[in-house]
Formats: C-alpha cells, structure tokens, sequence
C-alpha cells in the first residue's frame, strides 16, 4: 500500500484515520496490516485506539504496536476490568495510564501491585472534557497548557 497521507483529514495538524465500530464490525488482518505499515513508514508517530473488540483487528493493533498503553479508569471496577483486558490479550510491555473518576482514586502504586504493570501517566478528572467529546465538539482546552495536554506531551516524549 502507498502513502496515504494525502488521503487523511487533518485536525490541529494531525492526521486522523478513523473506523466504525460496534459488536458486529470487525477488519480482517491483512488490510489493517497494509494501513498500519504505511502510516508507521509516512510519519514518526502513530496513535491506535482500537477501541474494546477482542477480535482480528484489536490483536494485529497489538501486534504492530511498539508501545502499549491501557487507559483505566482510577476505581476498583476499573482496575478489575483492565485485569480481565490484560488476561484476555496478554500484552507485552504495557503500561498503565489511570484516569481518575469522582469519588475515586487509585494511587499508582496500589495499580501497579494489582495489575504488575506500570503507570505511565495519570489523567485528572476534567467534565468539560468529558462533555465536549459527547457533543462532538473540540475539547475546551487552552493550547497544550491543559492537564490531559502536558500527560499527553509526557507519554509522546517518553515513545
């Protein structure tokens, strides 16, 4: 497969590539193994969010990818749920990012412990976030001065 840059809608200077989701939608390895090699040969990073699917899509994600990181959220549930993802596709290299929930903090020692995986970064709690993104809109932040953008800047400059 070629360059397929010129193809992708830009946003903010980055180039997104996007794909259905839902139970029944799932891509058959061969082409997401063609998009993912040329995106990993046209630019120095690339962003996977595979979404919760267990299927041939989620596993060549997995497979490609040079650093793994699991977005929990900061409770028991949350912890408990990111053990079952981890018993299910037993990632090499994971690391933990925790999302603090109201009502709930994990420290990232306790994460750890349970999980035997390491935190690399913390999102604080942030409704106006939360709320943008389920309106579709831009997430109301000022630049990259913002708490979700400086732990975003850390994981990057840590890649």
């Amino acid at each position: 497969m070629g360059d397929l840059r010129e193809f992708l809608p830009v946003v903010d200077g980055v180039s997104v590539v996007s794909m259905a989701r839902g139970p029944d939608f799932d891509l058959a390895r061969e082409p997401l193994a063609a998009v993912l090699a040329s995106l990993q040969r046209s630019f120095d990073q690339v962003i996977v969010d595979p979404g919760r699917g267990a299927g041939a899509a989620l596993r060549e994600v997995m497979r490609c990818s040079t650093r793994t990181l699991l977005v929990v959220g900061g409770s028991v549930r949350g912890l408990a749920a990111a053990g079952q993802a981890l018993r299910a596709f037993e990632p090499s290299g994971v690391e933990l990012v925790l999302r603090q929930q109201p009502g709930a903090r994990v420290p990232s020692e306790v994460a750890e412990d349970v999980l035997g995986v390491p935190v690399a970064g913390r999102i604080r709690h942030e409704p106006a976030i939360a709320a943008a993104a389920e309106r579709g809109e831009r997430p109301p932040m000022s630049g990259r001065r913002g708490g979700l953008g400086r732990v975003c800047d850390q994981l990057l400059a840590a890649a």
